[in-house]
């Protein structure tokens, strides 16, 4: 996969089909710790494989495991976007 160095967002704006690669995570340290904790670690590829019918929460392919995670944690995680 190709880097698009100029697509920079929050994981909640990832739109379903979408992938990119984790960042950083920058928020109060206990959510940190349980994000790193949940597999959410800087150069990890996300997926985002689709949202509910309100748009929250989002479901996200990570490490090979399927996480769904609110907007509201998940604007906290910032990643660059990929392309194929």
């Amino acid at each position: 996969m190709k880097k698009d160095t100029n697509s920079y967002c929050s994981l909640d704006t990832l739109a379903p089909g979408k992938s990119g690669r984790i960042l950083s995570i920058q928020c109060e340290e206990h959510m940190r710790q349980r994000l790193l904790d949940m597999g959410f670690v800087k150069d990890s590829l996300i997926t985002c494989e689709g949202e509910s019918s309100h748009k929250d929460p989002k479901a996200f392919l990570l490490r090979g495991c399927v996480i769904a995670l609110r907007n509201a944690d998940s604007r906290h995680i910032f990643i660059q976007e990929v392309t194929s």
